[in-house]
């Protein structure tokens, strides 16, 4: 089974396997903001004008559902109305950049967008 969300997770397994890899999106600001470095620097080879549009649509339909989550574990846990109007927000702010100086600096080169903007 992948962890693609194109569907609603029908049976208990996928219900939980998904929750868990969702469960990013019920984190604390700071730890959303580290993990959207990663996802940016997994996806440094897709340019800007693509990946920003289409990160920006992936989050957005996940915001779109009536929960984020299919367990009531993880509802209970994880489905804070301050995380959703954070990821809200989030989404209505620019997307992070590969060519914005990073958290690493001064060893960070935006020049470098091979490498996600960091030497």
């Amino acid at each position: 089974m992948t962890t693609c969300h194109d569907a609603l997770p029908e049976t208990v397994d996928e219900q939980v396997l998904v929750d868990i890899d969702l469960s990013i999106l019920g984190a604390d600001a700071a730890r959303f903001d580290e993990y959207e470095v990663q996802v940016r620097a997994e996806y440094r080879w897709v340019p800007d004008f693509v990946f920003r549009p289409k990160r920006r649509e992936v989050l957005e339909e996940f915001l779109a559902r009536p929960t984020l989550y299919s367990t009531e574990r993880f509802q209970t846990l994880l489905e804070k109305k301050s995380a959703r109007e954070s990821r809200a927000l989030f989404i209505q702010a620019p997307l992070i950049s590969s060519r914005q100086p990073c958290s690493r600096a001064p060893r960070c080169r935006p020049s470098a967008p091979d490498r996600g903007g960091c030497a």
